[in-house]
């Protein structure tokens, strides 16, 4: 039995202890790369919607509508406020392919009638 080699217990809680740096590490590089997906699609979210409100003011189109663009669900809707009839209140959100909202703008228009 003089030939076995085993190893001691320091030994192995090294190895433990690289194994669970190199699991943590990855784990941080694998939710890194989700939240930079997630910050990517919301910057594109805010162009969508910049887009939209631009085309909104310029075309003066203040009723409410729908759009599927790039993989987001988009949608304008436009009110009459109570306190004055020439405020409009504008509402822009985008949501992802699975209805989870991504921003949300909300601004007031002052209409001349």
């Amino acid at each position: 039995m003089a030939g076995l080699k085993a190893f001691s217990l320091i030994e192995s809680m090294v190895a433990m202890v690289i194994l669970s740096i190199a699991f943590s590490g990855g784990t941080m590089i694998y939710l890194s790369v989700l939240k930079s997906q997630n910050i990517g699609e919301r910057v594109n979210a805010i162009r969508l919607i910049s887009e939209i409100e631009a085309e909104t003011l310029s075309t003066q189109a203040y009723f409410d509508k729908a759009w599927e663009m790039e993989n987001m669900h988009l949608k304008r809707s436009v009110k009459q406020t109570r306190t004055n009839p020439n405020l409009l209140h504008l509402s822009i959100e985008a949501a992802d392919h699975n209805g989870t909202k991504l921003i949300q703008i909300d601004n007031f228009i002052i209409v001349e009638r």
